[in-house]
């Protein structure tokens, strides 16, 4: 008998019948709880469970398409990198699932724990540096619907840095919600956003998103913290400190562009600050 610990609505059966399955993929057949842990606005497409059995526990993962199963096969498999170990890759009904390894800990809070993000960070891009590949492109003319001559100038500054900067896997969404920080170490999680794409961004996105409430997640002490430890793993890959300094605000000034043209006023004021440090 599996007990049901139901998050926020009554699961699916797909999800149970999913869940034996997995359990036989790792090695016990028989699920004994299956709880579900994360759904967002579009709960239809994305879901996270954990399912408790006889030798531990392990997390379910409904994937929304095949990115995150590609990446796990292409880049992480048989890696030491710090992400979550790929248990077991499952296709029920046309869905991908993903089984991975729990792991304990809680998102970083404190100095020593951006700390650790920004090794894991620095290890992963380290492990898929090049100078040669290109990336996803950032902007697409938000400039233009801004209708400011100094942010104008900083986008074209970008896009020319994008052409030329080092890329690497990018995680897309990487915040302190996505990384599992623990004292040995922390782990990035939730890689569906995952492509190539200059180094800068990631960082950017970390050190300078904004939680729902409006304030920053990481303070500036979080932030030398966090980049110190990004530049140390990076070790001789990583631009030199100017060169450093100016990719990470523009980063944060690709990061600002497209809400500050949709009329975002907290970013439009971010991106503001951004461009007046660059100038």
């Amino acid at each position: 008998m599996i007990s049901v610990t139901i998050w926020r609505r009554t699961l699916d059966p797909v999800v149970l019948a999913t869940a034996r399955l997995a359990c036989r993929l790792v090695g016990d057949g028989a699920p004994a709880t299956v709880a579900q842990a994360c759904v967002t606005a579009r709960d239809a497409v994305y879901d996270v469970y954990l399912v408790d059995h006889a030798d531990g526990r392990f997390v379910l993962k409904r994937c929304p398409d095949t990115r995150e199963p590609d990446v796990y096969r292409s880049s992480f498999t048989g890696s030491s990198l710090p992400v979550p170990r790929l248990l077991g890759h499952l296709v029920s009904d046309g869905i991908d699932w993903l089984v991975l390894e729990h792991l304990d800990g809680t998102q970083p809070r404190d100095p020593a724990g951006h700390a650790r993000a920004g090794a894991a960070l620095g290890s992963v891009h380290a492990a898929f540096w090049s100078e040669l590949l290109p990336g996803d492109p950032p902007v697409d003319g938000s400039a233009s619907l801004i209708g400011d001559a100094a942010v104008a100038a900083v986008e074209r500054e970008l896009l020319a840095r994008w052409g030329e900067a080092p890329t690497t896997l990018g995680h897309g969404d990487l915040q302190p919600t996505n990384v599992v920080d623990h004292r040995s170490g922390a782990r990035i999680v939730d890689w569906e956003l995952a492509a190539r794409r200059a180094y800068f961004l990631d960082i950017a996105r970390y050190c300078h998103l904004r939680a729902p409430d409006g304030q920053p997640h990481l303070d500036l002490q979080d932030r030398a913290a966090f980049l110190a430890s990004y530049r140390a793993r990076l070790g001789g890959l990583a631009p030199d400190e100017e060169r450093f300094g100016r990719d990470v605000l523009l980063g944060q000034a690709a990061l600002f562009l497209d809400p500050a043209a949709a009329g975002d006023d907290q970013a439009v004021a971010d991106l503001l600050r951004v461009v007046h440090e660059l100038s």
